[in-house]
């Protein structure tokens, strides 16, 4: 979810509570609280969510799930090629002994 996403939540949750019943006490977040850092990339100090493309000389990144096998798989910079297309590195290659 985008930071413009988490913001209007949180400030939604708050007027909707603070409408209702204004007896009753209202919980602030504090917007830092609300990331998960694992859903973040970062890059020179500040933070990337899922989708954000940089260019750091010739070549161009995106905050990519690392793991898409997983729904809840951290964050990753990853290459684009030139096409468009993301380019993920392969697993290693594993020997089982049974």
């Amino acid at each position: 979810m985008s930071l413009l996403k988490h913001t209007f939540l949180m400030f939604s949750i708050l007027f909707s509570v603070s409408s209702i019943a204004r007896d009753k006490p209202v919980v602030v977040f504090d917007s830092q609280d609300i990331y998960d850092q694992s859903k973040l990339c970062w890059y020179d100090n500040k933070r990337y969510t899922e989708g954000a493309i940089i260019q750091i000389g010739q070549s161009e990144l995106v905050c990519a799930a690392k793991h898409t096998h997983f729904n809840n798989s951290e964050l990753s910079w990853l290459r684009i090629d030139k096409d468009g297309n993301i380019m993920r590195p392969r697993p290693a290659k594993t020997i089982r002994v049974n």
